[in-house]
């Protein structure tokens, strides 16, 4: 087996596996435990990473204040989004994270004449979260957004 080669280790800030930033969706959580556990995949959630270094990747399970180092030989991570440094300069435009804050028709809250579709948008969480989620920015939802900015 590979991963007895490569032991995987997958980390989340999801409150649990299969969370998606949505509260689950159907079985997602059954279905992704089952088949890490299956995989011999090992897997922690509710967590923050808090140093990485070409040995170990350090982290911390917020729900029981316990950090760990995980020994490591590749590492990849996939950070939050951000929106562009440039859109922040724009006074009211974004949120705290840089993303443009939209009314239902894709359309700045506070100017009227610009209009924002796919990640750069601002979405609320699902629920708040220890670590912090965000909801998945899919082609389905960017598809919507783009009908609604056309209306």
């Amino acid at each position: 087996k590979l991963v007895e080669q490569c032991p995987m280790t997958f980390v989340t800030p999801e409150p649990y596996i299969g969370h998606l930033g949505l509260k689950g969706a159907g079985e997602s959580q059954r279905i992704l435990e089952t088949i890490l556990k299956k995989k011999g995949i090992a897997y922690y959630d509710n967590c923050k990473i808090n140093k990485v270094t070409s040995g170990h990747v350090s982290i911390t399970k917020v729900d029981e204040s316990k950090t760990m180092n995980l020994p490591c030989k590749l590492s990849m991570l996939i950070p939050p989004f951000r929106g562009h440094h440039v859109w922040e300069k724009v006074k009211g435009l974004t949120d705290d994270k840089g993303m443009i804050k939209v009314n239902d028709f894709q359309q700045s809250t506070t100017y009227p004449n610009i209009f924002g579709v796919g990640v750069c948008v601002s979405i609320p969480p699902v629920e708040k979260t220890l670590v912090p989620t965000g909801p998945p920015k899919t082609g389905y939802m960017i598809e919507s957004q783009g009908t609604a900015a056309v209306k």
